[in-house]
C-alpha cells in the first residue's frame, strides 16, 4: 500500500474537535506537572520557546496562505477557461448547423437547443443533471424520430450527438470547478485558525512578560506545550490537504495505488 493511501487514514486530524482534544490533553498534562513542581518556575525559557514556536507558526501560516491563493487562482482560471471552451463549442455547433436548412425539424430543434445553452452564464454553474436533461431531451427525441437523418447528410443526428456530448463533458468539468470553489472554504478555515492561534500566542507572550501572579505562572510555563502541539497539528492538517489535492490531480492520468507511478493507458 502506498504512502499516500496510508496518509489518507489520518483525515481525522483535520476535525476541529480532534485537534482541540489532542492539544487540550497535552496542555492539561503539562500544566498539571507545572503545578505539581515544587521548584521555582523560570519563565525566561518560556519566552524563548514561545518565540521560536511563533516563528514556526508564521512559516506554517505563510505556507497555508500560499496554498490557498494557489488553489483559488488555479480553480478560478480553470473555470474561466472551461466556460470559454463551452462557448466555443456552441459557436462551432452553430457554424455546423448553418450548413443545413433550418426548415427541417431536426436542424430547427438543434438550433433552438444551442440558443438556449448559449444563454447560460458563468454564474449559472454548477448545472444540475436535471436541468441539462431539460435542454437536450427534446432534441434527442427528435433525432431518434429521424434515425435516417436528412437527405443531404444521413449522419447529421450522430454529429449533433457528438457536439452535445462534448458540451456535456465541458459542463461536467465546470461543475467540478464549482465544487472546488466550495471546498476552498476548508482551506480558508485553516488559515483563519492559524491566524487566530498566532494572535493568541502573542497574548500569552504579553501575559508571560507581565506575570500578574504566581498562580498563573505554571499555566504560562506550560504554554510552549500548548502552541507546540498546535503547530504540529496545523502542519499535519496542511500536509493532509496538500497530499489529497496532489493525489486528486495526478490520479486522472496516473495510477498512484501501486509502489510505482504507472501512466494510465
Amino acid at each position: 500500500m502506498s504512502l499516500g493511501k496510508n496518509f489518507a487514514r489520518f483525515q481525522f486530524i483535520t476535525r476541529p474537535g480532534v485537534q482541540i482534544a489532542i492539544v487540550g490533553c497535552l496542555y492539561a498534562f503539562a500544566t498539571g506537572l507545572s503545578y505539581a513542581a515544587r521548584t521555582r518556575l523560570d519563565l525566561t525559557r518560556t519566552v524563548t520557546i514561545l518565540g521560536l514556536t511563533g516563528a514556526v507558526a508564521a512559516l506554517a501560516i505563510s505556507t497555508a496562505f500560499g496554498f490557498v491563493v494557489f488553489f483559488l487562482n488555479q480553480t478560478n482560471t480553470r473555470k474561466h477557461d472551461l466556460f470559454y471552451r463551452f462557448k466555443s463549442t456552441l459557436f462551432d455547433f452553430d457554424k455546423f448547423l448553418r450548413d443545413f436548412s433550418a426548415d427541417h425539424e431536426m436542424i430547427w430543434a438543434a438550433s433552438k437547443t444551442s440558443i438556449e445553452l448559449s444563454k447560460l452564464q458563468e454564474d449559472d454553474f454548477p448545472l444540475r443533471g436535471g436541468r441539462w436533461d431539460e435542454f437536450v431531451t427534446p432534441i434527442c427525441e427528435i433525432i431518434d424520430k429521424h434515425k435516417d437523418g436528412i437527405p443531404s447528410d444521413p449522419f447529421v443526428g450522430h454529429r449533433i450527438y457528438c457536439y452535445l456530448g462534448h458540451a456535456e463533458t465541458v459542463i461536467h468539468d465546470l461543475n467540478l470547478m464549482c465544487i472546488r470553489q466550495a471546498l476552498a472554504s476548508k482551506y480558508v478555515g485553516n488559515v483563519t485558525k492559524a491566524l487566530g492561534a498566532l494572535g493568541f500566542l502573542v497574548i500569552v507572550l504579553l501575559l508571560v512578560y507581565i506575570a500578574p501572579n504566581e498562580r498563573l505562572t505554571p499555566a504560562l510555563y506550560a504554554a510552549p506545550v500548548l502552541f507546540g502541539a498546535w503547530v504540529i497539528v496545523l502542519l499535519a492538517e496542511i500536509a493532509f490537504w496538500l497530499n489529497r489535492d496532489h493525489r486528486n490531480t495526478l490520479s486522472v492520468f496516473m495510477d498512484l495505488d501501486g509502489e510505482k507511478h504507472i501512466f494510465r493507458k
